[in-house]
């Protein structure tokens, strides 16, 4: 039996995005990984400060961050967590744009890696693009 699926200690829904990268037989590159990342995000980030974000029962790796965002990865049994977290100090409005932000990085990755979803403690689904979604309303 595994581990269950990786969430970032003391995120609430509304401020951490995370999907996840499946590393398939042959590996991933991790230099690949963040470089493909960075390439992504708009040009207010850059390079973290600090190397580790702690992340529940494990430590991530900080890849970038700007004056609003985090943006890490940490160990998920065969795969990787890749998550956005609205920093501490950032203005209220912060949580209010993390979904767009996610949207832009996850659906550009999507093109190159395999992503999937967390849908509950054990169970997780295949990622689909922003572009695909269907929104349903009350």
């Amino acid at each position: 039996m595994g581990r269950g699926n990786f969430y970032p200690a003391g995120c609430s829904e509304n401020n951490v995005r995370m999907v996840y990268i499946t590393l398939g037989d042959e590996g991933c590159v991790l230099e690949e990984l963040i470089d493909d990342i960075m390439d992504n995000l708009p040009p207010s980030f850059h390079d973290a400060q600090k190397d580790s974000y702690r992340a529940g029962r494990d430590e991530g790796l900080n890849i970038s961050e700007n004056g609003l965002f985090e943006v890490a990865i940490a160990e998920n049994e065969d795969r990787l967590a890749l998550f956005i977290v609205v920093k501490d100090d950032a203005p209220a409005f912060a949580a209010s744009r993390i979904q767009v932000l996610a949207d832009r990085l996850f659906d550009s990755l999507a093109d190159g890696w395999e992503l999937s979803v967390r849908c509950g403690s054990w169970l997780s689904g295949k990622y689909v693009k922003s572009s695909e979604r269907i929104i349903l309303q009350k």
